[in-house]
């Protein structure tokens, strides 16, 4: 019981995480930003819907979200850099 929570949780926060991440993109953060809010968005309501079946597979689309978020940071960092120098 305590685990089909967390995923119904973790689908929830996906969503707001990736409405938020969207907000952001048309305020001016960037493409990158609002791609990765709408993969956000769709997971997180994949995760809150299908949550029985999805307690399954729970560690690896946790793993799928910190690469995706890892990519990310490493490409803004990289665009960070360039508008520096």
């Amino acid at each position: 019981m305590v685990v089909g929570i967390a995923a119904l949780l973790l689908g929830i926060n996906g969503m707001i995480i990736g409405v938020v991440d969207i907000v952001k993109a048309f305020q001016g953060a960037g493409w990158g930003k609002g791609v990765l809010g709408a993969f956000s968005v769709i997971i997180g309501a994949y995760i809150a819907f299908n949550f029985p079946q999805f307690i399954l597979v729970l560690p690896w689309v946790w793993g799928l979200f910190v690469a995706a978020f890892g990519i990310a940071a490493i490409v803004m960092s990289f665009q960070l850099r360039k508008t520096q120098a």
